[in-house]
Order: structure tokens, then sequence, then C-alpha cells
């Protein structure tokens, strides 16, 4: 599976689809949109799951920490990591 290290530059959330796309590259202008999906057929364990790799990357957003996301080839976001 791929992977990116690199920054968070920003995050769209749509509250109303329970999706996030995750904007992750060098600066704004050079970035690979990835995705965060919640549905509604998710176990408790798996949307509390994805609403916590979302809070750390809004951390690493918010303090300019670098990342490392794992992702799959449709773009969904399965692993984070804070460097």
């Amino acid at each position: 599976m791929p992977s990116i290290t690199s920054f968070v530059q920003r995050i769209f959330i749509d509250a109303g689809s329970a999706a996030a796309c995750v904007f992750i590259g060098p600066t704004i202008a050079n970035v690979e949109i990835l995705r965060v999906e919640r549905t509604a057929g998710d176990p408790p364990h798996t949307g509390a799951f994805k609403s916590s790799m979302l809070d750390a990357l809004g951390q690493a957003l918010s303090s300019r920490r670098e990342v490392v996301v794992d992702f799959d080839a449709n773009t969904r976001i399965y692993a984070v990591r804070l460097r």
C-alpha cells in the first residue's frame, strides 16, 4: 500500500456525508488529496478509530508536524503516524 510523508496543508470536513478530504504535501500548491470516510455500517470501534485519525491530522496541521499517512488505491486513509 502507498504512503506519503509530508505536512498537512488543509482538512475539509463535510459533515453532511461524514467524510473528510485531507490535503497533504510540502506546500498548498503541491498536495495529494486523501480521504477519511465514516459510513453508517462502521462498527463503533472503527468509527472511533477514524475520528482519532482525523484528530491526529488536525493536531499535525495546527502544530506543523510532519505525518506519515498510509492509504489504499482509492485514496482512503487507513493509518496515520506523527513524526
